[in-house]
C-alpha cells in the first residue's frame, strides 16, 4: 500500500482589516522540490506531477473584505480608511472583470484564482503606509502575475484565461 503524501494544510487567519476569520490553503513546500529553475527565476515543477503549484497559494485574501498580501506580510496590515475604501472598490472591479465572487479563494487555487490574488496584492500594497518595502512586494506581485500569462508556461496556456474581454485585458495589462 502506498503512502499518499499531503502537499497541502489549512491555516486559520484573522482579517486585521475588518476582523473576518477564515481558512486558507498553504502548500507544504518544504515537500516540493523544483525540477529546474527557469526563465526569472521561476521555479519549474513536472508537468505530470500530483501536487499544486505554489505559487498559486503565496498570496492570503480575505474573502470579505478582500485584503491580500504575501502570508509573511498579512497579518502586518495598516491602512487608512481612504486607501480601504479605494483598495476595496479596485478589488471587486478586478474580481469582476475575471468573473469571480470573493468566496473562490475559499476554495482550492485555480490559475484564475491566483492570477486574481497577485493583482488584489498589488493594488493592496498601493495602500499600505508605514511598510518599507511595499514597492517590492507590488513588483514582485506584478512579476509573477507574468508568469500566470507567460504563453511558453504550463499556467500561461489555461483556458479560463481566454475568457477575459478583450476592455478588462487592456485595463489591468493581461
Amino acid at each position: 500500500m502506498t503512502k499518499k503524501t499531503v502537499w497541502l494544510y489549512s491555516q486559520e487567519n484573522t482579517c486585521p482589516l475588518c476582523g473576518t476569520r477564515f481558512p486558507s490553503e498553504k502548500v507544504l513546500s518544504r515537500k516540493i522540490a523544483p525540477r529546474a529553475i527557469g526563465e526569472g527565476l521561476r521555479n519549474i515543477y513536472d508537468e505530470n506531477a500530483d501536487h499544486p503549484d505554489p505559487i498559486l497559494y503565496s498570496i492570503t485574501v480575505c474573502p470579505k473584505c478582500l485584503f491580500s498580501a504575501f502570508e509573511a506580510d498579512f497579518a502586518r496590515a495598516t491602512i487608512n480608511s481612504a486607501g480601504f475604501k479605494n483598495a476595496s472598490s479596485e478589488s471587486r472591479s478586478v474580481l469582476a472583470a475575471l468573473s469571480l465572487l470573493p468566496g473562490h479563494f475559499l476554495e482550492p487555487r485555480t490559475v484564475l484564482t491566483g492570477l486574481a490574488s497577485y493583482f488584489l496584492a498589488s493594488l493592496w500594497y498601493q495602500h499600505r503606509e508605514k511598510f518599507p518595502i511595499r514597492n517590492l512586494r507590488r513588483a514582485m506581485s506584478a512579476y509573477r502575475r507574468v508568469w500566470f500569462l507567460d504563453p511558453a508556461g504550463r499556467l500561461g496556456a489555461d483556458p479560463s484565461l481566454q475568457d477575459i474581454p478583450e476592455t478588462d485585458r487592456a485595463r489591468y495589462r493581461l
